[in-house]
């Protein structure tokens, strides 16, 4: 099991897939090696394991996903044998489908090792803070990406360069959201004032039909990640088309730089997002313009709301003394 980042990574092959031959050639003609685990369960890396549904689990191993039936022992003896092979010999010789019903998501072939992951609320999309080996010829810069795999087809869909991350060693944070576009008709958004005022049956109707909306409409689009320690930025982007819909500063807090912990999109609300750390939590309202979130423009922060810790404390001892009063 890795015990730190650098075990969700590999040895460096000369080629995607290389076998161990290729590797002590390349030894044997000046190249430097630089030896860490191809194998186990990467629990360092934030996000490593998610429930897809029912069973279905989705672990970060190695050099890949691996999707695991919880209740098929034939699934879980499969990807204990897989998952202790070496991932070059995973990536050439992959076990056969139909046998079991675990399946794997190979990473980027450059992937050295995986910070973060983070799975959408659809549960049809992972991404994940990858860590890259060096190109020829450039090997002292440190590179990063965020990468998006398919669950339903395990592959790789896109891939987007993190060019801030490099200063803060990959630790980026966030994750992807559902477009959770309301239908026409349907009544107001969350925290709408329409919804604020309806009687407790009408806001359970409305919330049924809003968690019905995000499993038709969440599809996942926007992707957010934090990077770029210490002056942290928020970068949001519609991935499927890799462009950039919003780059801010975190301003945790709001007259300086301060550490980013979490980075959220709300699966409900499109246009809500919110940072966190030490120093509070930053609310942010955006304004997708006349074309929505699915326009394709540009992003704007309409509104930033902070919370300074304290107040945090403040709620979260208030929320302690209630559920000491509910027990």
């Amino acid at each position: 099991m890795g015990t730190d980042g650098e075990e969700s990574g590999a040895t460096r092959p000369s080629a995607p897939g290389a076998a161990r031959s290729d590797e002590a050639a390349a030894t044997a003609d000046g190249a430097i090696i630089e030896p860490s685990f191809v194998f186990g369960f990467a629990g360092a890396a934030r996000g490593c394991v998610a429930h897809l549904d029912g069973s279905r689990l989705l672990l970060l191993a190695g050099l890949q996903f691996v999707i695991l039936d919880q209740d098929d022992q034939q699934a879980r003896t499969h990807a204990r044998m897989h998952i202790f092979a070496a991932a070059a010999m995973a990536a050439t010789c992959p076990a056969p489908r139909a046998a079991s019903a675990t399946s794997f998501i190979p990473l980027h072939a450059r992937v050295r090792a995986v910070r973060r992951a983070a799975l959408s609320p659809n549960r049809k999309f992972v991404a994940a803070v990858e860590e890259l080996w060096p190109e020829d010829g450039d090997d002292q810069k440190q590179s990063h990406q965020v990468s998006v795999y398919s669950i339903a087809s395990e592959k790789l869909l896109r891939s987007l360069p993190l060019e801030g991350a490099a200063g803060s060693g990959g630790d980026a944070r966030g994750g992807l959201a559902g477009n959770a576009r309301k239908q026409q008709g349907a009544g107001a958004g969350p925290g709408g004032g329409a919804a604020g005022r309806a009687p407790q049956q009408q806001q359970q109707q409305q919330q049924q039909q809003q968690q019905q909306q995000q499993q038709q409409h969440g599809d996942g689009k926007l992707l957010l990640v934090a990077c770029g320690a210490p002056d942290w930025t928020l970068q949001l982007w519609r991935w499927q088309i890799g462009k950039s819909a919003l780059s801010v500063p975190a301003a945790l807090p709001p007259d300086g730089a301060g550490e980013v912990a979490a980075a959220a999109l709300s699966p409900w609300d499109e246009s809500l997002l919110a940072a966190g750390g030490p120093g509070g939590a930053r609310l942010l309202r955006l304004d997708w313009g006349s074309g929505g979130a699915g326009g394709g423009g540009p992003a704007a922060v309409a509104r930033a709301t902070h919370i300074p810790v304290q107040q945090l404390s403040t709620a979260a001892q208030q929320l302690a003394l209630a559920a000491g009063l509910l027990a």
